[in-house]
């Protein structure tokens, strides 16, 4: 645009050219805004970006940057609160993952831009395959005994092995009793350099026992597989289960080798299920096979914790999504039998699945969602839906107008039958902003 301003004066007559611009309004395009970092070995670092582009006509402001805090996740770029933006223009963020302990990590970082009130969430999910503790686990398998027995698989010690006593054949087994169920994605079966590594075998990750013949009780095998050379590395998508059972597939004709492995070890996060849930609490301690590990036999999920918050087990038996954390200081005045306080410290926000098993099918029992608002100050920032074993139970949900303030915790409550699995499957989707949920409990 341009124009002129005109002084007249008795002094003369003076014209000012004017000239100036518009454009359309900024506007934000974050890609990817979720990233999976996958699965990586304990201290090994992954690094992955994403990118913050400005589609509009005029500057974009940062308003709002808040990297991801829990440690696993770095950021190695700055976006600072304030910065600019130009129209067109495109910046590329980077983010380090890595972790010394094993297990499932999630973080965010929450972006706001000069373009929206409403934040963008960009969620960092990723797996740390760590070595489990051994301690307590029981081998069995269908032969070996004396100096073979398949106790040797688990004592440390390479220079002894439990072996099959007689030549490789299809359907031999053995079984680890980790006693309490684990998330597994890897094991290394190491025959010690001899020739008596497994051709060919299938790997279970289950929870029913196994004392050989047909597998179906097992459920699908996690990988199956053929080796050249030993040691054998199978690697899996993660599953939760009490038995890693590995079978011996078709040997190749001429193998007249025995089956020895020296160590077998697992990799992955221990405290992997909420287990049986309804009546006893099952075997595990906190984070095992019984969900919370206590005689209430209920199942106790601290959403969005990657630690146990007793009687609460971390995160578990949620299809991938984001979390936050809030150290804010949590009322619980206004809730019966409130989880405790660090519970509504941590949630899990998007739009989520959990499915969580180990009920009688048809069984009754009450579902209690914890839920605090920690980030929002008013009513209609945040809102969303529940459904509940097929039946919508919350629509429009509003944390902060239910508790009246921000950082009050509230709890939903819901007697429902479990589903023909056995399972409860709670269903999380978002109106405004993200959907959240603190904790689970299930009595």
């Amino acid at each position: 645009f341009s124009g002129n301003v005109v002084v007249n004066s008795n002094g003369g007559n003076l014209t000012i050219p004017l000239t100036g611009a518009s454009g359309t309004a900024p506007h934000m395009v974050i890609t990817p805004v979720s990233i999976d970092f996958g699965t990586t070995s304990s201290g090994v670092s992954v690094t992955k970006s994403f990118t913050i582009q400005n589609t509009g006509g005029t500057d974009l402001e940062i308003v709002k940057s808040k990297p991801p805090s829990q440690g696993q996740f770095v950021a190695t770029t700055t976006l600072g609160e304030g910065s600019a933006l130009p129209a067109g223009q495109t910046l590329t963020e980077t983010v380090k993952f890595t972790s010394t302990v094993g297990g499932t990590f999630n973080d965010t970082w929450v972006i706001t831009g000069s373009d929206s009130a409403t934040a963008t969430n960009v969620a960092f999910t990723g797996t740390v395959s760590a070595p489990l503790a051994r301690t307590g686990w029981v081998a069995t398998a269908s032969s070996g005994t004396g100096a073979d027995a398949p106790a040797n698989l688990l004592d440390g010690n390479l220079a002894t092995r439990w072996s099959t006593d007689t030549a490789m054949v299809a359907g031999m087994w053995f079984q680890i009793d980790m006693g309490a169920a684990n998330t597994v994605s890897q094991i290394v079966m190491d025959s010690n350099g001899s020739g008596d590594y497994a051709r060919a075998y299938s790997v279970y990750v289950s929870n029913t026992a196994y004392t050989g013949g047909a597998t179906t009780g097992l459920g699908a095998a996690v990988t199956s597989g053929t080796a050249a050379a030993t040691p054998i590395t199978a690697s899996f998508v993660a599953k939760s289960g009490r038995y890693i059972v590995v079978v011996l597939g078709t040997v190749p004709a001429g193998v007249t080798s025995w089956w020895s492995v020296n160590e077998l070890n697992a990799y992955g996060t221990s405290g992997g299920g909420t287990g049986t849930g309804g009546a006893g609490g099952g075997t595990g301690g906190t984070g095992g096979a019984g969900g919370a590990g206590g005689t209430s036999g209920a199942v106790l999920i601290d959403s969005g914790s990657t630690t146990a918050v007793a009687p609460y087990v971390a995160d578990v038996d949620f299809s991938a999504s984001a979390t936050i954390t809030h150290a804010n200081t949590i009322n619980v005045s206004g809730v019966t039998n409130p989880a405790p306080a660090a519970v509504y410290q941590t949630a899990r926000i998007g739009n989520f699945t959990y499915t969580i098993p180990g009920f009688v099918a048809g069984s009754s029992h009450t579902v209690r969602l914890h839920m605090c608002e920690t980030y929002h100050t008013g009513a209609g920032q945040r809102t969303f839906n529940v459904i509940l074993n097929g039946t919508q139970v919350l629509t429009g949900f509003d944390i902060w107008a239910t508790a009246g303030a921000t950082n009050k915790a509230v709890v939903q409550q819901f007697p429902v039958t479990a589903n023909a699995s056995g399972q409860y499957v709670i269903q999380f989707t978002t109106i405004v902003d993200n959907a959240l949920i603190s904790g689970i409990e299930i009595d």
